[in-house]
This record gives structure tokens, C-alpha cells and sequence, in this order.
């Protein structure tokens, strides 16, 4: 038994080491919005260029127009957290059919773009560009002046699902959850609960009805993982003792954070709701995904255990739930000290 106790130790200061160097989320997406408008020649296309990108992500974040493409009045503005160019770009017609827009360092910055165009003619189209695909080309529809009328919810679907599978400290309150119960019917009502909570607060944030500061509410969720390791190593405690109660309650500083993380995306005007409900039901899809895997992993472990004399119970617990356990607390104890700190 002390040896196995000794390896499981050993496995957590390892998941530790690789987990410590991690970000609880990629980079917000990057904004790169082209709106047309009036052009000086009858061959050109002009628009007004926005350009925002994280602070973090430095000079390595830049976008490269097609060949032919000229920029005019450029201006950099400090928006906080964010740095915030814009310019007028004037494209021959040629360029942007057959030309892309090109975006150097995603990778780099682990992060996406989210490009936003609208034309004169009232035709418009929101698209997420990611590292695997760096680079944007203006559709044929878009150009003659048609407008999908899917790409908007699409779009905010796609940033919503990769908003949550980015984000490990969401991911890892949910597992933490599912450890506390060890009942697949329990775990759906508790994940309900814990849905309407960041569901609501993701509305009143992103709708800016409701004002948090992001910095707080990061730290506030790193301390709700804590609390939740706590609990699950312990099999005790309020979590334990008010498990619905307090998911919802926890919900609710969840969807502080990906509310603020939507806002810094930035909403459309015309379709706000649209663009709201599209990120959100990305948010669950993932969310459900994640939990699919969580769920088909975890019976594999316990048909593991029932077989496997080195898996069996040690004071309740499988070796690999209080190593799940330690490492969950101590990472969120460094992930509250550098968001109060860094």
C-alpha cells in the first residue's frame, strides 16, 4: 500500500509540473472587421479596418492583406487589455477575389480571429479563423452581395465550443463535479444546475446589464476549484452537503468569466441575441461533449479497477481520484495567485 500511495504522488507532482506551465484559456479571439465603404474609384473596393488583438500576444499577432491591397491612416489606440488599430484599405476588385487575407502568429498565441465584413449592400458574414487554416478569402456570394444567413450563429457557435475545450479550469470543475457523486443520473442534474447558473450571468455580462471585473471573477473561479478539490478528497463539506444549491451558485461565477470573455470578442448590434445564443449553445455542446468522454473514460477506469489488483480503493478512493485531487488544488492555488498577482 505505501508504495502505491508513494506512486501516486509521484504521478501528481508529475501532472503538476506539466500542468503549472498551462493558461486556464487560450487568448480571446482576435477582431479583424472590414466595413465598406464608399471608394474614391469605380475598380477599387474601400473599407474601414478594425484590427484588436490581446496585449499579450504582442507583435507576433499581425494580418497581411492580399497582394495589390494599400493602407491609409493608420491609428493605434490602448483599449486596456487590448491593442486596437485601425486604417482605410483599398483593394482592387482582382486582389480580394482571388487574394487572402493572411494572419501570422495564431499558433504562436494559441488564439483565433474572428472576421467580421460588411458591405455596402447590406450583405455581411462572421467567420472564425483558427491556426489550422491561418487565412480568410472574401466568398463569391459575399462579393456579388449576398449575405449567409448562418454564418453569424455558425461563427459564435464554433467560438463557443472552443471557448469551453480551451478553457481547463471549466473543464476541470466539471470532472471535479462527476468525482464528487459517482452517480451518472446525480451528475446530469447537478451539470443542470450548474448550466442555468453560467447561462444567466453569460447573458447579463455579454448583454453589459451587468458589470464584473474580469480579474476577480478569475480569481473567484480558481477558488471555486479549490473548494471543490477539497470536497472531493474529503468526500465531505458544504459541496458535498448542498450539491445542487451550490453548483448553481458556482454557475453563476462561472458565466462571470464567459461573459467577459465574449464581450472582449464583441457582439453584433444588429444580432445580438443571435450571436448570444449561437456562443451559449456552443458553451453546452462542448460542454456535453466533454462530459460524454469524462463519463466513458471514468467506467473504463472502474472496469480497470474491479480487474486490476493495482487499481483497487485506498481509504475509499482509487489512486488516480486523489491524485486528480491534489492536482486540481495545487493548480488552482497558483492559478488564484497569479491572477491576484500577475
Amino acid at each position: 500500500m505505501m508504495a502505491r500511495l508513494i506512486i501516486a504522488r509521484a504521478i501528481c507532482l508529475l501532472l503538476l509540473v506539466f500542468a503549472l506551465p498551462a493558461e486556464a484559456h487560450k487568448l480571446a479571439p482576435a477582431l479583424f472587421k472590414l466595413s465598406e465603404i464608399a471608394s474614391p474609384e469605380a475598380d477599387r473596393h474601400a473599407f474601414d479596418v478594425t484590427w484588436r488583438y490581446a496585449k499579450q500576444a504582442g507583435a507576433s499577432l499581425q494580418v497581411v492583406e492580399p497582394e495589390g491591397c494599400e493602407r491609409h491612416a493608420e491609428r493605434l489606440f490602448d483599449s486596456g487589455t487590448a491593442w486596437h488599430w485601425q486604417w482605410q484599405l483599398q483593394c482592387p476588385a482582382e486582389a480580394l477575389q482571388q487574394g487572402r487575407f493572411e494572419f501570422v502568429g495564431l499558433q504562436q498565441n494559441r488564439t483565433a480571429v474572428l472576421v467580421d465584413i460588411a458591405r455596402l449592400s447590406g450583405a455581411s458574414e462572421r467567420r472564425v479563423v483558427n491556426e489550422v487554416q491561418a487565412s480568410y478569402q472574401l466568398p463569391e456570394g459575399l462579393l456579388g452581395g449576398e449575405s449567409s444567413p448562418f454564418s453569424l450563429v455558425g461563427s459564435y457557435l464554433l467560438l463557443g465550443i472552443e471557448h469551453i475545450l480551451s478553457g481547463a479550469d471549466h473543464l476541470l470543475f466539471v470532472l471535479g463535479l462527476y468525482l464528487l457523486l459517482m452517480n451518472l443520473r446525480r451528475f446530469v442534474v447537478l451539470v443542470t444546475a450548474f448550466t442555468l447558473g453560467h447561462s444567466l450571468t453569460l447573458a447579463l455580462v455579454a448583454l453589459d446589464l451587468v458589470v464584473l471585473p474580469t480579474r476577480w471573477v478569475e480569481v473567484l473561479i480558481a477558488i471555486t476549484l479549490v473548494w471543490l478539490a477539497l470536497d472531493v478528497l474529503q468526500q465531505r463539506g458544504v459541496i458535498k452537503q448542498y450539491p445542487y444549491v451550490v453548483s448553481l451558485l458556482f454557475g453563476l461565477i462561472h458565466g462571470g468569466g464567459f461573459g467577459n470573455a465574449l464581450l472582449e470578442i464583441g457582439l453584433p448590434q444588429a444580432d445580438t441575441i443571435k450571436a448570444l445564443l449561437g456562443f451559449n449553445l456552443g458553451v453546452e455542446l462542448g460542454q456535453i461533449a466533454f462530459i460524454l468522454v469524462v463519463v466513458a473514460v471514468l467506467r473504463l477506469l472502474d472496469r480497470l479497477q474491479r480487474r486490476a489488483s493495482m487499481l483497487r480503493k485506498i481509504s475509499g478512493r482509487m489512486p488516480w481520484q486523489t491524485t486528480f485531487c491534489y492536482v486540481l488544488g495545487s493548480v488552482s492555488v497558483c492559478w488564484c495567485l497569479e491572477r491576484l498577482f500577475l
